[in-house]
C-alpha cells in the first residue's frame, strides 16, 4: 500500500476505522518497532552510561523549560495584540 491512496483502497474493500485490524494502527506498529529496537540494542551490546543518561535528562529539562518560556511569551504577546486590536470573543 506504499504510495497509494489508503482511503480509496479501504472504500473498495469495505473497510472503515471501526473495522480495520489493530495491526494497521500506527500505535501498534510503533510499539512493535520500539520492542524490536530495544531487543536488538540489548543483544548487540549498546551500553548507556549514567553520564549519558544525566546529560540527556539535563538537555530535555532545559528544552522543556525553554519551550514553556517561549510559549508563555507567545501567549502574552498574542493576548496584548488581541487586546489592542479588540479581537476576541464577541458577546451577544
Amino acid at each position: 500500500m506504499r504510495g497509494k491512496d489508503v482511503k480509496e483502497i479501504w472504500t473498495k474493500e469495505g473497510l472503515n476505522m471501526s473495522t480495520k485490524p489493530f495491526w494497521y494502527s500506527r500505535r501498534f506498529v510503533g510499539a512493535v518497532l520500539l520492542a524490536v529496537s530495544a531487543i536488538l540494542a540489548t543483544v548487540f551490546g549498546v551500553k548507556i552510561s549514567q553520564e549519558d543518561v544525566k546529560t540527556t535528562t539535563d538537555a530535555l529539562m532545559t528544552l522543556g523549560q525553554t519551550v514553556g518560556v517561549l510559549w508563555g511569551l507567545f501567549l502574552g504577546v498574542r493576548g496584548q495584540v488581541n487586546k489592542s486590536l479588540k479581537i476576541g470573543i464577541k458577546k451577544k
